[in-house]
């Protein structure tokens, strides 16, 4: 009995000997997770600005920038935007994807544990036995253990790639987001000023049309030529095909609204009404820092695309070594 005691506790000894020795290796092992890298740009501005706009050109940049516009009706209209983009859907729809492979990648680190249980039932018809035609029940069970030791850095250099591809795929959303909000931002610009274009033009028409009455009066009267009155009646009809195709450039960008949103044609009309143009704070764009580059989300998916495929390289370069897995059975 002395014995086995003895000889389990050098067996113990010896597998706690074998995990010591795999992770003192691990530990020693060269594996480097790869770090973002910033482009470098110019500390400051090429063009020299005041003071005042250099005290202030480290101010946060505001990621709701469009509110600097003062227009509830644009802050609508870009809601519904994002809202009903189904482009943007699909990528944030990736981003949770990507989450998911995190997991998944994450869960490999960790050891795998599984569970056996198995139930027979059977009639006893042996007549050796006392009484016959018993059912014997026999339960057996087994848990099982496993680890793989990632002593070359195989499941975290996949790791990392998954990591960086889930903020891959953030700045991508957020990208397609800067690109829905700009487009909508500037197809209503361009629309207000198409309005408000349209709006002189037809004022511009009715003195133009006066102008054509008097100078015909003018001709009865034998005051003016009929040269002048066909010039002036050139401007008229000039004046009017303007009109025509500022109408017609304002129902294209009313319809270009309202498929950015993922509206109906003509659902939006009453959103769009009104000539007034909104203002804007043009200090925000001037006090952003030279160093905005490193803020487009474009830039930022393209640097953890890149990481990514590194990552995914040195860990198939680490699946070519031998892999070691820690196994038990109870």
């Amino acid at each position: 009995m002395f014995l086995l005691k003895q000889k389990k506790s050098k067996m113990m000894l010896r597998h706690i000997f074998i995990v010591i020795v795999i992770a003192t290796l691990t530990s020693c092992t060269q594996y480097k997770a790869n770090k973002y890298k910033n482009i470098s740009t110019p500390k400051t501005w090429q063009t020299n600005f005041s003071s005042d706009t250099i005290k202030n050109s480290n101010q946060s940049y505001s990621k709701l920038w469009w509110q600097n516009f003062n227009d509830h009706k644009l802050k609508k209209i870009v809601q519904y935007a994002i809202d009903n983009n189904l482009d943007y859907k699909i990528a944030l729809a990736r981003v949770e994807h990507a989450k998911a492979m995190v997991g998944s990648s994450k869960s490999v680190l960790f050891p795998d544990m599984s569970l056996q249980e198995n139930v027979n039932a059977s009639k006893n018809s042996n007549i050796s036995f006392r009484s016959t035609n018993k059912i014997v029940r026999m339960d057996s069970a087994a848990l099982n253990a496993s680890w793989e030791i990632d002593l070359f850095g195989q499941n975290r250099h996949a790791l990392d790639s998954s990591n960086a591809l889930l903020k891959s795929q953030i700045n991508k959303a957020n990208y397609l987001l800067i690109s829905i909000v700009a487009e909508t931002i500037n197809s209503y610009l361009e629309y207000k000023a198409t309005a408000k274009s349209l709006y002189v033009a037809k004022k511009i028409g009715e003195i133009e049309e006066l102008k054509l009455k008097l100078i015909k009066e003018k001709e009865a009267q034998g005051i003016n030529s009929e040269i002048d009155t066909n010039n002036q009646n050139s401007l008229v009809i000039s004046n009017q095909i303007q009109i025509q195709n500022l109408s017609t450039r304002l129902q294209q960008l009313e319809y270009k609204i309202e498929t950015l949103c993922n509206k109906t044609p003509g659902s939006m009309v009453y959103m769009l009404q009104g000539t007034n143009l909104p203002s804007f704070n043009h200090k925000v764009l001037i006090h952003s820092p030279i160093r905005i580059i490193n803020q487009r989300p474009d830039i930022i998916a393209a640097n953890y695309e890149l990481m990514s495929a590194t990552s995914i390289t040195k860990s198939a370069i680490a699946k070519q070594f031998p892999s070691i897995n820690l196994g038990a059975a109870f």
